[in-house]
């Protein structure tokens, strides 16, 4: 191998210059990760309001049901092997490489499993449709399959710059083949290309700018380890995939693709805005934590910190999502839609909390602590799968509330059990939400308050408005707090850190 290759190639395993800087590193890798986030998430959702003008309800469903079973290869087939990557302390070039063979290996599996699933699903809904959508859909892991370990390297060494570039363009790309093909009569197929799109085009940006290419397979010690380490991952996101698809089949079983297509709907709007700062708290997080696990003290402030912004941002977010659902639904999706609203509501509350167990679970992965992952997953999965049994007695509506629910008891199971033996304690962790949690439900209890006199000439003015008292209200009472001002103050030096010359 050529020396400059070589070299090429040990940049993306070591880390040691990654930890000089941290701090500067983290929040640039924040903000170009929620920068990219919040790009694909206003594509996003500039396709949803278009295509929801182009496309019926049935056709989301449609979708939603092939959906709920190829996300299972999706959580499965990178078997916690790209995560063991960015986790790893030390790893080799013989290493990934043997890594990234297993992960096409388990791609090209789960395209044939998959396609060959097509004739079940049709016959479990009943739609014939669903064949054809199943095996196209299926190619999708091939790609997928291909890109895990190029990702993982360049998120080991945090450079989400790159990765924000082929996100943000696979999105566009996507977005603008499904409008066009809506647009000429395609139907649900326009949602399928859009998958398959985004996929591939994700799949080649990720090769063409990581320049580290596999060599041949090489079982050893650390690569046994790594699968060790990655089944413990994959047991929890099986479990994972069960309890947040269960819903989406219970739901499309019982009460049809119309129904199905509202909850599904609310459900992408809520999860909207949680999957793209989860996201980006996971992302960012990984890498660094991972560093610092043998730091305890660095571990706690970042994490602290970490948590902090998150709680922040996040929190009047979803409380203002629940508040206002039916107005939102109004603006974004229309009046045809206007039955997700309750759906939505419910699905913000249970968000209103989802971030934080995100980094709890981040805390387990970056500790090495997967097995007990897996087994906190396992009992949480008991718990949603309890409440959606019970729920569906009363309907789709009795799954969101049971959704809801389930969402806050296994909050509740990872303080009690996820956080022991780790660097961080319950205790750091309610007093870091304590004061976000307070003003966000004190902005939410004005808000309330003050709606019947919020002018309603137009749903967008009585959104802006509310948006305005809402967030007026939460910042002042945060200000309000002299530790709340500490927090702004530092939220505001982290710009500095952008611009600041090595």
């Amino acid at each position: 191998m050529p020396e400059d290759t070589k070299k090429s190639h040990e940049s993306f395993f070591c880390r040691e210059e990654l930890k000089k800087d941290l701090k500067r590193k983290s929040v640039k890798g924040g903000l170009i990760k929620i920068t990219a986030n919040g790009t694909s998430a206003v594509l996003s959702l500039v396709s949803t309001i278009v295509l929801v003008r182009l496309l019926m309800p049935e056709e989301f469903g449609l979708i939603a049901m092939v959906v709920s079973i190829t996300d299972f290869g999706r959580y499965f087939m990178e078997l916690g092997l790209g995560v063991a990557t960015v986790q790893r302390e030390k790893i080799t070039d013989d290493e990934v490489s043997t890594l990234f063979w297993i992960n096409v290996s388990i791609g090209i599996i789960l395209m044939l499993i998959v396609a060959s699933l097509s004739s079940t699903l049709t016959w479990f809904y009943g739609e014939s449709r669903l064949s054809h959508i199943c095996m196209l859909l299926s190619t999708s892991f091939l790609f997928r399959g291909l890109t895990v370990q190029h990702r993982s390297l360049l998120e080991r060494q945090m450079r989400f710059g790159s990765l924000a570039i082929i996100t943000i363009a696979s999105y566009l790309l996507g977005i603008c083949v499904a409008i066009v093909m809506a647009l000429y009569g395609y139907g649900y197929w326009a949602l399928v290309w859009r998958e398959l799109v985004i996929s591939a085009t994700y799949a080649a940006g990720v090769w063409l700018l990581c320049r580290w290419i596999p060599g041949f397979p090489r079982i050893n010690s650390d690569v046994i380890s790594s699968l060790r380490f990655g089944a413990d991952l994959s047991g929890n996101s099986i479990v994972h995939y069960i309890t947040t698809n269960l819903d989406l089949v219970l739901i499309g079983r019982f009460f049809g693709a119309a129904s199905l297509g509202f909850y599904s709907k609310a459900l992408q709007l809520a999860m909207m805005p949680l999957e793209q700062i989860s996201s980006t708290i996971f992302t960012v997080g990984l890498s660094p934590l991972s560093s610092l696990q043998n730091d305890a003290e660095r571990y706690r402030l970042f994490y602290k910190r970490m948590l902090s912004v998150l709680s922040f941002t996040y929190m009047p977010v979803m409380l203002f999502l629940a508040i206002q659902s039916e107005g939102v639904i109004r603006l974004l999706l229309g009046e045809g839609w206007i039955s997700a609203a309750p759906f939505l509501r419910l699905l913000a509350i249970a968000g209103f909390i989802k971030p934080i167990l995100r980094t709890c679970q981040l805390i387990m992965i970056t500790c090495g602590m997967s097995r007990r992952y897996l087994y906190w997953g396992i009992m949480s999965g008991l718990c949603v799968i309890i409440a959606y049994t019970i729920g569906i007695l009363w309907g789709a509506i009795g799954v969101a509330f049971g959704y809801a629910i389930a969402s806050y008891a296994t909050l509740v199971l990872m303080l009690w059990f996820g956080l022991r033996d780790t660097p961080v304690s319950v205790i750091l962790i309610l007093k870091t939400i304590s004061l976000p949690v307070i003003s966000s439900i004190g902005a939410g209890v004005i808000l309330v308050a003050l709606l019947p006199s919020i002018p309603g000439t137009s749903t967008l003015v009585s959104l802006v408005l509310s948006f305005l008292v809402f967030e007026a209200s939460y910042l002042g009472i945060w200000l309000s707090v002299p530790t709340g001002r500490q927090d702004i103050a530092r939220y505001w030096s982290y710009s500095t850190e952008l611009f600041r010359r090595d």
